[in-house]
């Protein structure tokens, strides 16, 4: 039994000695020399130790990355959130709405400035055509004062009457001429129906076709004809055309 107190004693002794290596010196107690007999203090164990004072290097590492991360997706969230496809269609289609709606107001401006030029032409080229005649008139009413004063003269005096009447003639075919209306001749030239209108066609020495009576004088207006000339067509000589055929039909 002693033998069996004695191996108990050392295996606590050596066991003490493994502690007093593991813990610090701070927080071991001394350990006094197992006697015989004394009671046995077991030390306290090692998982029982109060945890280690929190030191800078057990501090939690910081992560800037992580920081980083956040300001990234922050940015994307909100910082390019106006560079972002759809807010950046947005204003394209608010410009292109602006830009429309000035094209409208500028082609409704053109269409109704268009409207009052139309409107106005249409105005003013009915004028002309109604005073077109101005110029005319205005020269013909000299011709109807000559008239008057030869009227008047010739009241008393016949000759002054067909002088005056003469003077007048003159100064309407010049009037006439002036605005471009000149007369042609068709006595003696052949018959052009494009020049002339036949009114009757006679038996004559001359030539068949020719006109040999002016009824009707026409005139032209620059190159086209403003009145054909009324004339008589000469159907030839139809006594010399009988003998002919009579000759003719007495031949064998």
């Amino acid at each position: 039994m002693q033998d069996d107190n004695n191996s108990l004693e050392g295996l606590l002794g050596e066991a003490v000695a493994a502690v007093e290596k593991t813990v610090p010196p701070s927080t071991a107690e001394p350990v006094s020399q197992v006697t015989a007999g004394a009671p046995l203090k077991v030390p306290p164990r090692v998982d029982d130790l109060a945890p280690p004072s929190a030191s800078p290097l057990a501090k939690e590492p910081d992560l800037p990355f992580e920081d980083d991360l956040e300001g990234a997706i922050n940015e994307t969230v909100g910082g390019d959130e106006a560079e972002s496809p759809l807010v950046s269609l947005q204003a394209e289609n608010e410009q292109l709405t602006t830009k429309n709606e000035e094209i409208s107001s500028r082609h409704l401006r053109l269409m109704a400035d268009f409207d009052n030029f139309r409107k106005r032409n249409a105005r003013e080229r009915a004028a002309e055509r109604r005073y077109a005649s101005e110029p005319v008139l205005r020269d013909l009413l000299e011709v109807v004062d000559n008239m008057d004063r030869a009227i008047a003269a010739g009241a008393e005096n016949p000759q002054l009457l067909k002088e005056g009447v003469g003077m007048i003639r003159s100064q309407l075919l010049s009037l006439l001429s002036r605005f471009g209306a000149t007369p042609f001749g068709s006595v003696g030239e052949s018959f052009d129906p494009e020049l002339q209108e036949a009114v009757a066609n006679i038996p004559d020495d001359r030539n068949a076709g020719e006109v040999i009576e002016e009824l009707q004088k026409g005139y032209r207006f620059h190159e086209r004809i403003l009145r054909p000339a009324r004339v008589v067509v000469s159907a030839g000589n139809l006594d010399n055309e009988n003998e002919r055929l009579s000759n003719n039909n007495d031949n064998p």
